[in-house]
């Protein structure tokens, strides 16, 4: 549904942008011409300004879901440390416990990493959508 309201979207921008340099260059007399150029410049300023918006947006998003692998990974390396630690004092049951609860934190992190490489496609998605206007243009 997104993506054909993106597409609907950026044939009406099209259209609009095309008549609105096609009115200024016709009916201002002297400078229409000038305007009509310029009016595109502002229409291009605009789809960077845009960009760098959405470039922000992904870096915070990335940000955002890299703090929990981070963190899934410093479990992972202190339970790893802790079985090592306990292994010369302990049953071997406890070590292999422990053990175990860290090979399943690499599962988390694994299904975490999905997760977020989904979530970042998905805002991509959304971005490039918005951007379809621009492109048709």
């Amino acid at each position: 549904m997104v993506s054909l309201q993106g597409s609907f979207g950026a044939v009406i921008d099209g259209v609009t942008s095309k008549t609105a340099k096609f009115a200024i260059g016709t009916f201002i007399p002297i400078v229409g011409k000038t305007l009509a150029d310029a009016a595109d410049t502002v229409i291009g300023c605009t789809l960077l300004i845009k960009n760098a918006a959405g470039l922000a947006v992904m870096v915070g998003v990335l940000i955002i879901c890299i703090v929990p692998l981070l963190k899934i990974l410093a479990l992972v390396v202190l339970y790893k440390a802790a079985s090592a630690l306990v292994e010369p004092i302990s049953e071997k049951r406890i070590t292999n416990c422990i053990g175990d609860v860290a090979g399943s934190m690499v599962y988390i992190f694994g299904v975490s990493a999905a997760v977020g490489f989904m979530f970042l496609v998905s805002i991509t998605a959304l971005i490039s959508a918005g951007n379809l206007s621009a492109m048709i243009r």
